[in-house]
This record gives structure tokens, sequence and C-alpha cells, in this order.
């Protein structure tokens, strides 16, 4: 993979020859300018792929078919390729042409044997990796063995790859400081640009790292300082990958910002489009009205016109204001010598409706001012509903007062009231006060999370008579003050929003400890909502009926049950991730069945001896549990050739039977084997759980006779199978190492889920 520039004097090269080096083994060596009847060794021969002569050229100096196809093909993908004839190398680099974009990224093939190098580019790039190796080379400063011209080639390669990405992250970190100040024009296409060619880099190198792994893991190419070298650039690269991650999803955040920040200038754009429209087109209204009703008028060329007109509007006016006035103060009723008049029964709807507008915009203006001052929500209702209490109050005095009704006409009536509410409504006034307790004293708060008997939810609002809860299943509940006040509530986010939990594992017996506890801190510690501080803890709880429990405590902000349990499941998933990278075996129940008589194998179930009932097996035991057998469709197959397991059984099958051999239930499953287990995954249950988990199960075969050992050789997915023998428990005589039927485990088909000890096996 190398950066390439296209330079107008690239053309093809003669008989595909691009240059050709010998190398001294001091840094240095000499540049052939035509190929000689022998060549002296080592050299580095650069060539075309694409010309018409290279595939002849490749096969001269030895390559097989399948590598001198490889170096030749449009195929770009980085990969590492063993053969007869030495290594096939296919890396990629960033474009550095003029005209091109760093993610349009070329291809570099390299073949590598102990006494020369070959490298490939094509027609129309020259790779400047490649040019800076020449260079070195013609200054005696370059590599000494075809080995390390790969890897100097290999650091260049990353090197420029290293400055697009550090080019990305900077150009996405400007615009983020200057986002404000830069035209989203400007900003867009920048933005879309970067974010692609981190999307494309990522996937491009992602298997260059994998190359490089592969070539660093095969044995007796390398020494020790060219591995290292190599590592150090495979860790690199990761690195890369990483960054790239990091600066796509910054693209995407500053993208979202733009749009956010567009939508909010076109809002203020038609907030002032609104507000010329309200101010100027209610005036063209009237100037039209009025343009039309005046214009010809008679008496309008009459110089005193206009006079006569106004004067007559005038008394006009005044006559219908002396008709109205009389008319609003008739009197309609009297009480208790207080006259109410039409004019206080019109006005005071007005009033009413006046005061409520007033009311309600103060109030905003009041929540406004301090949410600003980023006052506590809880304040700003408490100052709210007082404010409106109070205003609503005086808005009640004075349109009593405008009707001229006494307040003395109530006193009985609200002594009479009183008594009725004191007892019929105690518990609304219970509630009530407790409102007032709860806004005031404020134990419980909005977006407090609560956990009151078995239930458990976040605060929405907190009004004068209940308290709105939603629970974590999305159900809002109402609860009355008072019970809030009366009953014990935890109150997780009263202080502040830590909380420590815990995620329980219990590994089989005999795993590495120490490895156990690496991995689960590693599995909390990769998590961003854990917190550093206090510091994750790793406890070796206890040793289990079945297995070795380990407990991992760790502090996390959460303010939601939701959040707990959605940490905790991350942190599982990743724990199950860790431990079947690392061969550990998370437990299950298990039970020991002890019975007088026992099976001894032999390593080579072929030539099984049979002594008194038992088979010799040297350094195994086995002992009968219970007698097995069972018809069913193998859902998939596995092979192991490592462990102990291995030693006794070859092969797992994954075997279903009832529904679950089924070919149409089947095809709603994917089905994967590893570690001695096997995992189901589909995106809709075409059965209920429980039948999935009684009626398939793993099942670990050891072949009693040669002839089940080649029966379940021939064995494949979608077979149908007939097989007895025995559920058995193996020890190991020189160590604790054992290895058990569970016969009491959910998801093993009532006992199926086994070590199987086959006497016999067929297909159906």
């Amino acid at each position: 993979m190398n950066e390439s520039s296209h330079p107008p004097q690239a053309t093809d090269a003669p008989d595909g020859i691009v240059s050709l080096f010998t190398l001294d083994g001091t840094g240095g060596g000499s540049q052939l300018h035509e190929l000689p009847a022998q060549l002296p060794l080592p050299f580095w021969l650069h060539v075309q792929s694409d010309h018409a002569a290279c595939a002849r050229l490749l096969r001269t100096l030895g390559a097989s078919p399948l590598l001198s196809q490889s170096m030749t093909t449009s195929e770009t993908r980085p990969r590492v390729l063993v053969d007869t004839s030495g290594v096939l190398i296919v890396l990629r680099g960033v474009n550095m042409g003029i005209d091109a974009d760093p993610e349009d990224m070329v291809s570099l093939r390299i073949w590598l044997t102990p006494e020369f190098v070959v490298t490939a580019r094509k027609s129309e790039r020259r790779l400047l990796s490649v040019q800076d190796v020449q260079a070195q080379v013609q200054a005696g400063t370059g590599p000494q063995t075809p080995h390390d011209l790969v890897v100097a080639l290999v650091t260049l390669l990353a090197e420029r790859i290293g400055n697009v990405v550090n080019e990305t992250e900077e150009a996405l970190t400007d615009i983020e400081a200057n986002l404000e100040q830069l035209a989203p024009s400007e900003v867009r296409p920048a933005l879309t640009q970067l974010r692609r060619r981190a999307a494309r880099l990522k996937r491009y190198l992602a298997p260059q790292r994998d190359a490089l792994e592969g070539l660093n893991r095969l044995q007796n190419v390398l020494n020790d300082a060219q591995s290292q070298q190599l590592r150090e650039q495979s860790d690199r690269t990761t690195r890369y990958v990483e960054d790239l991650e990091l600066a796509r999803e910054l693209a995407i955040l500053l993208q979202e910002e733009l749009r956010n920040r567009v939508a909010e200038q076109q809002n203020a754009r038609m907030y002032v489009l609104s507000l010329v429209a309200a101010i100027f087109l209610p005036l063209s209204f009237l100037t039209g009205v009025f343009g039309m009703n005046v214009l010809g008028l008679p008496g309008v060329e009459n110089p005193r016109g206009f006079i006569y007109v106004s004067a007559g509007m005038i008394l006009l006016g005044v006559g219908v204001a002396i008709w109205m006035w009389s008319f609003l103060n008739t009197e309609i009723l009297s009480i208790s010598g207080q006259a109410l008049t039409v004019g206080q029964v019109l006005i005071l709807p007005l009033i009413v409706v006046l005061g409520l507008l007033i009311m309600s915009w103060v109030a905003g203006l009041i929540r406004r001012r301090m949410s600003a001052n980023q006052v506590n929500p809880d304040v700003i209702q408490l100052v709210s509903r007082v404010f409106y209490v109070v205003a609503i109050a005086i808005l009640v005095m004075t349109s009593l007062d405008l009707l001229n009704v006494p307040l003395t006409a109530f006193a009985f009536v609200s002594g009479a009231v009183a008594i009725g509410v004191g007892f019929g409504a105690q518990n609304i006034i219970n509630n009530f006060i407790s409102g007032w307790i709860l806004m005031w004293e404020r134990p419980i708060k909005i977006n407090d999370f609560l956990e009151i008997g078995d239930t458990r939810g976040r605060v929405e609002s907190i009004n004068t008579r209940s308290t709105r809860i939603r629970r974590v299943d999305g159900v809002h509940l109402l609860i009355p003050n008072s019970y809030l006040l009366e009953n014990i509530v935890v109150n997780w986010t009263l202080v502040d929003q830590l909380a420590r939990t815990q995620v329980r594992v219990g590994v089989a017996y005999g795993s590495p400890v120490k490895t156990v506890k690496a991995l689960m801190e590693q599995a909390v510690q990769e998590q961003a909502a854990v917190l550093e501080e206090p510091a994750p803890l790793i406890v070796f709880e206890d040793f289990g009926d079945n297995a070795l429990i380990f407990d991992a405590y760790f502090w996390v902000h959460a303010s939601a049950d939701r959040d707990l349990r959605v940490i905790r499941s991350d942190i599982r998933f990743r724990v199950d991730e860790l431990f079947a990278d690392n061969d550990v075996v998370i437990a299950f129940p298990q039970r020991d069945v002890h019975l007088d008589g026992q099976i001894t194998l032999r390593k080579d179930p072929s030539v099984a001896i049979v002594q008194e009932g038992e088979l010799v097996y040297p350094g195994y035991q086995i002992r009968h549990l219970e007698p097995f057998a069972l018809e069913a469709r193998i859902l998939s197959r596995k092979d192991y050739h490592s462990g102990r397991e291995a030693d006794l059984s070859k092969t797992d099958l994954a075997l279903g039977w009832g529904e679950m051999s089924e070919p149409e239930v089947i095809a709603h499953f994917d089905i994967k084997q590893r570690n001695r287990a096997y995992f189901w995954r589909t995106e809709k249950l075409p059965l209920p759980r429980r039948n999935i988990e009684t009626q398939s199960a793993n099942m670990h075969m050891i072949a009693a006779t040669p002839d089940v050992a080649a029966a379940l050789a021939r064995t494949a997915e979608g077979d149908m199978v007939r097989f007895s023998g025995q559920l058995v428990e193996v020890r190991a005589q020189d160590s604790n190492w054992r290895w058990r039927s569970s016969l009491t485990r959910n998801d093993t088909g009532h006992g199926a889920c086994e070590v199987i000890w086959v006497e016999s096996f067929s297909l159906i």
C-alpha cells in the first residue's frame, strides 16, 4: 500500500521492469539498468504489475502460478499469502496524487524470499515509499536484507498514513473551534469530505492491520528485531483505525450542530418576516378600505366638506357615548343595597381574561429568568405555584369588589363549607399540604429517581395533590403526596447521582484466577460509564458448588434503573467476549453421580480393550452416570484438536429434536459453536424459548468403536442421526481435571447436553 504521485513522465516500463537494485548487506547497493543473465543476490526488483511481460518475468524468477497471478491481479485487499516460492504481501497506502483524494488508496504488492524481494505497482503511478527506499539504498543508508526492505516499506507507508490521519483530525478540530464564525456553505462540504475520508480510510486500514499481524506471526521469516518493528507498525495502524473512528464521530456531531445552527437562523428569519406581515398587512387592508369608501363621495370637492363631516362624526360619537354610559349604568339587581349594573357584568369577563393573560405572561417571565440563572427546577415550580395562588386570590377579590359583593355575605357559607370540607375532603387537604411541604423542603425533586416498595421510576412533576412518576417500563403513576411523606422512599439521587453496582460471574474450576481477574478488570474499565474514582474492585468472592465466584464492584453516574441495567449488560457482553477469546469457561450447575462400575478408555478408541466390563484408557477414568439414546437432526458440528477434551472427544454435535429438527424451524436460526458450547441467534422466535432450550443441545461425542468414529466423521449439518450410549464423567489420573455430564441444566433437553460415550451411531 503506498502513497502515489502521477508525474507526467510516468510511462510503461520496458519488459515490465521499473528498477533493479543489488543489496550489498551494509545498507547500500547498486542500480542495474538492464537485466543480466545471472542476477547477483540479494537483489530488489521493482516491476510494473499491469505490463504484458510482468507475469512471464515473475515465472522466470521462480514464482508459482498462484503467486504470479496474485502479483498481477487487480485485487488490492491487504493480505499475506505463503506459498512454496515465497511470501506474498499486499498492502495499501494513501494516494498523494495531485488530483486524487488520500482515501482513494493505492496498492503495493511484495514478493519476499530469503534471496530477493520483488515489488509491483501499476503503470500510471509512482510509489513514493518505494522512491524513498531507493534513495536510501543509493545513499548507503537503506535496508541490508530483503526482510529489512519490507519492514522499511511498511514503516514509510504507516508514516504517510499517519500524516493524513493527523491532518484529518486537525481539520476537524479547527472546524469545531471556529464553527460559530464559519459560514455553513463553507463548512458543510468540508465536513462531508472529512467524514467520508475518515470512514473510507478506516474501512481500508482494518484489513491492513490484520495483514501485518499475519506477517508477524509467520515463523522463520523475520528475526526478533524485524518482528518488533513490524509489531510497532501494526500497533500504529490499530491506533490509526481508532483515531479515524473518533474523527468520523466528531464529524457527525459537527454536522448535527451545523444543522441545528442553520435551523435556528431560519427560525429567527421567519420570526422577523412574521412581525413584518403582522404590522403591514392590517395597514394595507385599512388603507384600501378607506380609499374605496372615500373615493367618489359627494361633497369631496367642497373645501369645508372635511370640517362638516368631522363635526358630524364628533357629535355622533358624543351621542353614542352618552347613550352607552346610560346603558352601562342601568341597574340589573341589588344585593344588600349594592346595585349590580350592566357595565359591571360586561366588564367582569374582560377583567378575568386580561388578568389570566397577565398572570400567564408574568409566570412565564419568572420561569425564563430563573431558568436563565440556572435556578433549581423545583424552586422554579414552587415560586410559580405561589405566584399563581396569590394572583388568583387578587383576581377573585378584585372581581368581587367590582361587583360590589360584600365579603360578609360569605361568612356563614364559608364556615359551613369549611366544616364540610374538613370532614369530607381531609385526604385531599392532606395531599395538598403534603405537596407544599415537598416543594418547600425538597426531599424529592423533579428528575429524582425513586424506589417505593417494588416501584422504581423518575419524578416528572410535583403537583399540589399528587406526584407524577414515570416507571422504568414507561408507565406513568400518580402517587398522593401524603404517601411520599408517610412511607419509606429510597431516593437514589438525593445527594448525587453516584451509584455502586456489581456484576457476578462464575467460572469453571481449574480456570486461571489471575487471568479471570485481569479480564474482568479490562471489561469494566473499557466501559465509558464506569468511574475511575472510586476505582473498580474485582473480588474472588467464594468457592461455589459448581464455580469459582468473582464479583466486579464499580461506581457509575446512574439516575435511572435502566442506566444501571444497560451498563451491567454491556459489561457482561464484554466479559463473555474476553472469556471466549482467552478460553475461560463460564461455569454452569453440575452434580457428581458415583457408581460402582467404571470405564477406562484407551487413547485410540478403535483398539479399546474390554476387561471385566471396563475399558482401559491410559491416563483417564470414565464413570457411568446413566444410559442415553436419541434421534435428532445435526444443527451444526465442530471438530476440536487441542486440550484434554480433544483427547477423548474430537467432535461436538449441536443437535435438535422434536420441533427443533424441522427444517422450516431451523431456517430461522443462526447457529455457531465454540469453546465446547453452541449458541443460537434469531430475529424472531419461531418457537417459545422453553421449547428451543429443551429440544436442542450441544453433545460431546466420545466414539466407543472404530465404526462409531468413522460414522461420526461422515456426518454433516442437516443429517438425521440415531445413537445410544452412556452419559459419563471423565477424570484425569495425573491431576484434578475432570469433565462430566450436567443432568440439571434447563437448556440440556432433560439431560441431553452431555459428555456421551457413544456405543452405536447411524444415519437415518
